[in-house]
């Protein structure tokens, strides 16, 4: 699994405990779906076979129930998930997403907050 950060260009306060948080919002050209975050830090996870499949197939529930059987462990030891979020370094609340988990599976927009990595496997 490849890992790879970028640096911190915007920021937002966390609305839990208000502390400000530098974060990179990228795309990947538009096609950095589907990203899930891991379930314990905000590393960020995004495999071009899932992109693939929901390219070929349908973004429902049916293929976020698949793709989310098949998310490995995450290098810091938790578990990429549909559903969970980037989180706050300070206090660890997550930060809220607009869009439910079925509907983030053609969001491309990654959110990777400053200390994380996006894994991406080479396939």
């Amino acid at each position: 699994m490849d890992q790879f950060a970028r640096r911190p260009t915007q920021e937002t306060a966390c609305p839990s405990c208000e502390e400000m948080i530098p974060f990179y919002r990228f795309g990947g050209m538009s096609e950095m779906y589907p990203h899930f975050y891991c379930d314990a830090c905000s590393n960020v996870y995004f495999s071009r076979a899932h992109h693939a499949a929901l390219v070929e197939g349908r973004a429902d529930a049916a293929m976020l129930q698949k793709i989310g059987s098949e998310l490995p462990r995450c290098p810091c030891g938790g578990q990429f998930r549909p559903g969970a979020n980037p989180k706050c370094p300070a206090c660890r609340a997550e930060l809220p997403h607009r869009l439910d988990a079925e509907a983030r599976l053609l969001d491309p927009f990654a959110v990777l907050v400053d200390g994380a990595v996006v894994c991406q496997v080479s396939d």
